[in-house]
């Protein structure tokens, strides 16, 4: 695995997120005054770790993104410097759709290899462009 590839997958590995809390049952059926008011506390109990949850899931899917667009960016520096930023996005794109769920390593060699086919192609349309470069 490559330096930027085992960086961006190092950080995503360093993230926490809680584990989601269980929801506590609705069955009211044969309970008395205090078990009901028991299970009431705890459906609050729960209505508060849940919201406690869901910010720390965003927080943590924010991260997730972040450490998406950095590693898009060392990829665009890397292998395709000075190209438009709309080709270098969407090499990313193409490179994530192919290679995310086998691990950043993947997406790296995905990436390398179109950049590589789109350097082919401006190198060749150079050299069509003006015949002395050949």
């Amino acid at each position: 695995m490559s330096d930027l590839a085992r960086r961006a997958d190092a950080a995503v590995r360093a993230l926490t997120l809680p584990p989601l809390p269980v929801r506590p049952g609705d069955n009211l059926a044969g309970l008395n005054a205090e078990e009901r008011q028991a299970l009431l506390d705890q459906h609050a109990e729960y209505d508060r770790a849940r919201a406690t949850y869901d910010a720390a899931l965003w927080t943590y899917q924010e991260q997730l993104r972040a450490i998406e667009r950095a590693f898009a960016e060392d990829l665009a520096a890397a292998y395709l410097p000075g190209c438009n930023p709309a080709t270098q996005a969407r090499v990313f794109t193409l490179a994530w759709t192919q290679g995310h769920s086998d691990g950043y390593h993947e997406v790296q060699s995905q990436y390398e290899a179109l950049a590589g086919l789109i350097q082919g192609a401006f190198d060749d349309a150079r050299v069509t462009a003006d015949p002395a470069r050949a």
